[in-house]
């Protein structure tokens, strides 16, 4: 695990705590990398863990909030991991990617292109 900031979050832009168990729904945001294109122009989004900020002002607050230097382990262990182990207890459980087309949806839930076939190999 990666050492924690004084804020505590760590380095890849995550909260280091989960939120309380007496929370019912949990709302994650991960910003996924950048395509060639938009690596070009500059990014008016900055991940300020558990926020995400836009501009210079105005920002949202998150349980978890993941900048697109996260893995999909990172993300896994921290948001969905506890889940599916609450599932194996006998609770429900529901993981729910949300997004306008192309904002990562699929990449959230299983990595590039390359990731896979590295996977696989």
């Amino acid at each position: 695990m990666d050492a924690l900031t004084e804020e505590g979050h760590d380095s890849r832009g995550a909260v280091a705590e989960a939120p309380p168990e007496s929370t019912a729904v949990r709302v994650a945001l991960r910003v996924r990398p950048l395509v060639a294109r938009e690596q070009q122009e500059k990014s008016c989004l900055r991940v300020d863990a558990p926020s995400v900020v836009l501009g210079k002002e105005r920002a949202f607050h998150f349980d978890f909030a993941f900048d697109e230097t996260c893995t999909q382990q990172q993300l896994y262990d921290t948001a969905c991991g506890p889940l599916v182990e609450h599932c194996f207890q006998g609770y429900n459980a529901t993981v729910f990617a949300y997004g306008q087309t192309g904002s990562g949806k699929t990449y959230t839930v299983s990595g590039s292109l390359s990731q896979l076939l590295q996977a696989q190999a």
